[in-house]
C-alpha cells in the first residue's frame, strides 16, 4: 500500500569494501520478518545504499585466470550453508556474479518465504535443535557447481564470505490493518529545509537537513523515497539540490530515489534525516531560489 504523506519544501530568504583477492562486498541491505508459528523467514525489503558498480561480489572473482568461478549467494543462519547451492535458499548463482545481478535477484524474492535448511526452518548454530531467528547472507565460490537437485556434490567451496551483521535486519510483521501512521504530528506533513543566505562561491555541495518524525499506532515497516534525486531550484538550471536519506544512528546517506527502509514501533517515535545538497551548474547569479518534491511513504 503506497501513501503520499509528506511534502518536502525548500525555503530560502560509503563505497563497498574492497578485497585483495578480487570482488567487493556489496552495499545491499535486506529486511526480513519471521513467522512466529512456522519459524520461516519472509523477505520484506531490499535497500541499495549506494550506486551499483557491476563488479563481481567477493569472492566471485577469486580466480582471475580461469574466468569460470561459480558463485552462489544464499540465505543462511549462523555461519554455514546447507551444502546444496541449488536449494531454495539460493538467491543467485552463476559465474562472476555482480552486485547488480544479486540485487535484482533479491528484489524478485521480496514478499516471498525464504526456505532455509530442512522444512524451511533455520536451526540456531549455538543452541542445538532450537529454531534460529536471525537470517544472514553468504556468498560462496566453487570451481564446479553441484548438479541441480543433487543435495550437494561438485567441488568443495574455494572461499566463503558471510555478509556483515549490518546487511540484514529483522522487522515487524506486515500489519493486518492500517497501522495509523502520522508524519511530524501536523496536518500538512510538510518537511521544510531552510538555507538562509547562501554565498554563490560556497553554494556547490552545501548541505542542510531536516528530520521526519514518524509515529504509528501499531508496529510497522516503511520505505521512504522521492521520485527523483535531483530537484531543480532555478528555472535556468543553474541550481538544483540532491536529496538523500539517513538515519540518526547511521550517517550513511542513501540516494532519495533508491529509498530508505525503517521499522517503526508503536510506542516510539522514529526519525529519518532528509539531506539536501546544493548543486551548481554554470554561472550562479544572486536572487531567491526554491523548489519542492514529494516524499512517498509505503507500507511493506
Amino acid at each position: 500500500m503506497a501513501l503520499r504523506l509528506a511534502a518536502l519544501c525548500f525555503l530560502f530568504p560509503t563505497i563497498a569494501n574492497s578485497y585483495p583477492l578480487g570482488g567487493k562486498t556489496p552495499n545491499i541491505k535486506l529486511y526480513y520478518s519471521l513467522n512466529q508459528k512456522t519459524k520461516i523467514f519472509i523477505l520484506r525489503g531490499v535497500e541499495l545504499k549506494s550506486a551499483l558498480t557491476d563488479e563481481p561480489v567477493y569472492p566471485c572473482d577469486f580466480n582471475n585466470s580461469s574466468g569460470k568461478d561459480y558463485c552462489a549467494t544464499q540465505f543462511t543462519c549462523g555461519t554455514g550453508v546447507n551444502g546444496d547451492i541449488n536449494d531454495p535458499a539460493t538467491i543467485h548463482f552463476g559465474y562472476r556474479a555482480t552486485d547488480r545481478q544479486i540485487y535484482n535477484a533479491m528484489l524478485a524474492k521480496v514478499g516471498q518465504e525464504i526456505k532455509v535448511f530442512i522444512g524451511g526452518r533455520c536451526l540456531d548454530s549455538e543452541t542445538t535443535g532450537r529454531p534460529g531467528e536471525t537470517m544472514k547472507i553468504m556468498t560462496t565460490a566453487v570451481s564446479t557447481p553441484a548438479p541441480p537437485g543433487s543435495g550437494g556434490g561438485g567441488s568443495p567451496p574455494l572461499l566463503s564470505q558471510v555478509w556483515g551483521d549490518g546487511s540484514t535486519e529483522k522487522v515487524p510483521d506486515e500489519p493486518d490493518i492500517d497501522p495509523g501512521c502520522t508524519v511530524n504530528d501536523t496536518s500538512s506533513s510538510k518537511v521544510e529545509i531552510r538555507y538562509g543566505t547562501v554565498l554563490s562561491d560556497t553554494a556547490h555541495n552545501l548541505e542542510q537537513s531536516a528530520q521526519i518524525k514518524l509515529n504509528c499506532k501499531a508496529d510497522a515497516f516503511m520505505k521512504l523515497s522521492v521520485p527523483n534525486d535531483q530537484v531543480p531550484l532555478r528555472a535556468d538550471g543553474s541550481l538544483s539540490t540532491q536529496i538523500h536519506f539517513s538515519k540518526p544512528s547511521n550517517p550513511e546517506k542513501i540516494p532519495g530515489a533508491l529509498g530508505i527502509f525503517t521499522k517503526i514501533l508503536s510506542k516510539e517515535s522514529t526519525f529519518i534525516n532528509v539531506v539536501s545538497t546544493l548543486k551548481v551548474q554554470g554561472e550562479l547569479e544572486g536572487g531567491p531560489f526554491n523548489g519542492s518534491t514529494v516524499i512517498n511513504l509505503e507500507y511493506y
